[in-house]
């Protein structure tokens, strides 16, 4: 069966051609202004890449809907509004490296102290600051998708001894009954997880009072599954260092005392949407198709026990 799909921009129109024994017919709309003739018979929804998802009167335009891909690995925006029946996708894999490389990148600089070097340049200042390597560090990294599992493969290549945690235990994969034990032994700690009723403030003063000194925290997933308060005071008291690309609220406040907080690298959610990311966003927005078109299965499909709005 072919597929009338709605893309978001002539971009990702153009990026169907080449799959267009799969395609019966395409529209542009990404939500805003009047929706295209037409939109009726809409069976295949890629939607925006944004925060926000499209409302659920927008989604009843489209009576017709099967699938709806996303392009960010996210979709806790989109839980509540998906209507029944249809097929919510992520974009898993298409922000994983460079989510990844930020997320390593963090870690490194606070091992090797390049936010002191950089000062002591800016100062013309020649001086060895102490430093550590990843070799040898305990390293829990919280959600074992492709972000998390990039991350912790690239780790383990560098020495550290990684544990990764999940919603449920599986192969190389420990249940999150196990992580109250693990965070005292842990020198780094990833946040890579969904955002669900379950992360949603897991990071917490109980969570934060467990790790040792000095370890440091990494969220390049959701700035919601971190109490920021608690993060601003552990860093203040000099209990933690941490990466954050992601904050709650988002963007931070120019007046948020996180700003100002000691031992934090802070970077404003560009984990995602690097050089490169729309071709990937097409290749698999085009293998989805050809999947439905052929019988195969979709990719990133979000289970129905992991949706927390409607089955």
């Amino acid at each position: 069966m072919r597929e009338t799909v709605c893309v978001p921009d002539r971009d990702r129109a153009a990026a169907l051609l080449e799959a267009k024994a799969a395609v019966e017919d395409v529209m542009v709309w990404d939500g805003t202004g009047p929706a295209p003739a037409g939109i009726s018979r809409t069976t295949f929804l890629v939607a925006p890449y944004r925060a926000t998802a499209l409302e659920p009167g927008q989604l009843a335009l489209m009576p017709g809907l099967r699938t709806i891909q996303l392009l960010s690995a996210g979709y806790e925006a989109w839980e509540a509004v998906v209507p029944t029946g249809v097929k919510l996708c992520t974009g898993r894999g298409v922000h994983g490296s460079s989510t990844a490389e930020l997320a390593i990148a963090g870690v490194l600089m606070h091992l090797h102290r390049h936010p002191e070097l950089l000062d002591q340049q800016k100062r013309a200042e020649w001086r060895v600051q102490p430093r550590s390597s990843c070799s040898g560090l305990s390293v829990a990294v919280i959600g074992p998708g492709d972000i998390g599992r990039t991350i912790a493969e690239v780790l383990a290549v560098l020495g550290a001894e990684v544990s990764l945690v999940g919603r449920r235990p599986g192969p190389g994969v420990v249940g999150p009954e196990e992580l109250a034990s693990l965070l005292p032994e842990q020198d780094v700690v990833v946040l890579a997880t969904p955002l669900t009723a379950e992360t949603r403030r897991m990071v917490n003063r109980d969570f934060l009072h467990r790790l040792r000194p000095g370890c440091i925290v990494v969220n390049v997933a959701r700035g919601q599954i971190v109490d920021t308060d608690a993060v601003t005071e552990a860093l203040k008291a000099g209990h933690i260092r941490a990466v954050l690309d992601v904050t709650d609220p988002e963007p931070l406040p120019k007046e948020h005392p996180l700003w100002a907080a000691p031992g934090l690298i802070l970077t404003p959610h560009v984990g995602g949407g690097a050089e490169g990311w729309t071709e990937r966003a097409d290749a698999l927005v085009r293998d989805q198709l050809n999947s439905l078109a052929t019988g195969a299965e979709l990719r990133n499909l979000v289970p129905m026990h992991d949706r927390g709005g409607n089955p």
